[in-house]
């Protein structure tokens, strides 16, 4: 499912801004590649519960360091900053997931 969430959302993300379309058009597009049912996602992300959980991570990205997005962390203090490093950070979760 990471790899397919890579392949899926970043080029969207990080580099394909020149479409712009609709953010609900967009995430239904990678949901759908991902096999997501996107009318689900688009109604959820729009709750309470699931802002709440976005400031909460914002909150917490901040309080460990990062300054920018995307920041990825693996782990507790293994942290990638940038679109570039997105291989990096697969190859650290594989790392992680085989030990």
């Amino acid at each position: 499912m990471i790899e397919c969430f890579f392949d899926c959302s970043s080029p969207w993300t990080w580099l394909a801004f020149h479409k712009l379309r609709p953010l609900a058009a967009e995430l239904g597009e990678i949901a759908d590649g991902l096999g997501i049912d996107a009318a689900a996602l688009l109604a959820a992300i729009n709750t309470p519960e699931v802002k709440a959980q976005l400031k909460a991570n914002t909150d917490e990205a901040i309080a460990r360091g990062a300054f920018g997005s995307p920041t990825i962390f693996v782990g507790a203090d293994d942290m990638y900053f940038g679109s570039d490093r997105l291989p990096l950070v697969r190859e650290a979760v594989l790392r992680r997931r085989a030990s």
